[in-house]
């Protein structure tokens, strides 16, 4: 199972926040079972906890529980799949977001420089698939902008790729340097605005939803691998089963 969404950060700061979780534990558990109650905390928290055994899913729920209960942060846990479904498609599928509800959620952002830093941010993960880590690294070097607007990044598995952003982008990334935003500011920022408009989603549904629209677009599978940076392409074939179109080649067989 991938990582747990966040819905809502009801604390500032990430330390903090730990802290009070600390505090909630009491005297009656080992110095171990804390760090690793702490560790599964900061994990979920930030979004970035792998969840591959059901013993670590009963642990992450036992953890997003107290969170929840104690004010702390509240966390929307997936339900427990099999390790071969791990991104299986109804996750994927509450993750997607349409091109109308993502221009809500914009909308919604802090009209602020740092609200306008992370509007471009989203359309950068929108429209190119980048992570969020991948994203908040970028700078002017990672970009080159001719006919094109091209990017290139190490991400995920220190993997080179390549990726694009759409033309009607290009005077405005023809501005850009890098991002000042943080990931904490990032992720909160993202909950309450979403919360605000009535659509729950993370960044990481940017991801998905880009993804999503490629195969939808008829984009070749090895293509849309490429762009993800998927090490396994059976990975990218879990985006083939949002595609219901009928296309060329089907309709020459009559459908």
């Amino acid at each position: 199972m991938e990582m747990a969404k966040i819905k809502e950060n009801i604390d500032n700061g990430l330390e903090g926040k730990l802290k009070r979780f600390e505090a909630i534990m009491g005297y009656s558990l080992s110095d171990k079972t804390k760090f690793e109650y702490i560790k599964i905390a900061r994990g979920l928290i930030e979004g970035t906890l792998p969840v591959r055994s059901r013993s670590r899913y009963l642990q992450a729920k036992s953890v997003a529980k107290k969170l929840k209960d104690h004010g702390i942060a509240y966390i929307d846990i997936p339900k427990w799949q099999k390790r071969g479904d791990s991104r299986n498609l109804e996750y994927i599928q509450r993750k997607l977001i349409s091109e109308d509800d993502f221009a809500e959620i914009l909308q919604r952002l802090p009209d602020t420089e740092k609200g306008k830093e992370l509007n471009l941010a989203m359309r950068i993960a929108f429209y190119s698939g980048l992570r969020l880590h991948e994203v908040l690294k970028l700078t002017d070097k990672h970009i080159k902008v001719n006919d094109h607007i091209i990017i290139k990044i190490t991400g995920k598995g220190r993997k080179f790729r390549t990726t694009y952003l759409p033309k009607d982008m290009t005077e405005e990334i023809k501005s850009f340097r890098g991002f000042t935003i943080s990931y904490e500011y990032t992720r909160t920022t993202i909950a309450r605005s979403s919360q605000r408009a009535g659509i729950a989603i993370s960044f990481h549904a940017l991801r998905h939803s880009f993804l999503t629209r490629l195969v939808n677009k008829g984009i070749p599978l090895p293509q849309v691998q490429k762009i993800a940076g998927h090490s396994n392409i059976i990975t990218t074939a879990i985006y083939l089963h949002f595609s219901d179109e009928v296309d060329a080649n089907l309709e020459k067989l009559g459908y």
